[in-house]
């Protein structure tokens, strides 16, 4: 007993360094190795620096012939989506309070805007304090249809997490450091019905 919990410790510290051990083990090991492995592999993936690393070992082992060990993975499996789906509100809501808090206006999907889900437009009427930094809490919002920036900081740099909104059909830029180059990423906005640009440092060729 001594001797497998102390094995168990060593696989601990090792962290994703483990991973091949743990599922081997978790496959062909004993009922108690088998379980021992789940559990120090369950350990792992509750940081959140590990948990993809982790997530294609329990898809395997969940797919494994052993029901006993396709199971056990399958219920971690599980309890993984929920805590990401937790973590990814937490973030959600965070960000939602942040580009508030500098001036933003957001709108939600109806039926969706009591989870605080479904953001479907973020404006800055007065967007002084909107830079490039504030650009990749705004592309958390893959279902994001319509931004609207006044008056911002931003650069070409922070037009690049445009490329994340793969549902945007509605942009307007007024006033703003933003250059042909910057710009260019409009082109791959293929949802995109309405664009707006005004006082940017853009070529008339653009």
């Amino acid at each position: 007993f001594d001797a497998r919990r102390a094995a168990s410790e060593q696989l601990a510290r090792a962290g994703v360094h483990a991973l091949p051990a743990l599922e081997q083990g978790g496959r062909n090991g004993d009922a108690e190795t088998s379980s021992a492995c789940l559990k120090l592999l369950e350990l792992l993936g509750c940081d959140e620096e590990n948990v993809e690393a982790v997530i294609p070992v329990l898809e395997r082992l969940a797919a494994d012939s052993n029901k006993r060990t396709a199971a056990a993975a399958s219920a971690q499996l599980a309890i993984i989506a929920v805590r990401e789906a937790e973590r990814i509100r937490r973030a959600r809501q965070l960000n939602i309070a942040f580009i508030q808090s500098i001036g933003a206006e957001v709108r939600y999907i109806p039926e969706l805007s009591e989870y605080g889900d479904g953001v479907e437009g973020i404006a800055f009427s007065d967007g002084r304090r909107v830079d490039d930094s504030v650009m990749p809490r705004i592309a958390i919002f893959l279902e994001l249809k319509r931004l609207w920036l006044r008056e911002t900081k931003i650069t070409d740099a922070g037009m690049e997490h445009l490329a994340e909104l793969p549902n945007l059909e509605s942009l307007m830029i007024v006033h703003a450091k933003i250059t042909d180059e910057g710009l260019a990423v409009v082109c791959n906005l293929t949802r995109l019905e309405y664009l707006c640009l005004v006082n940017l440092e853009i070529s008339d060729a653009t």
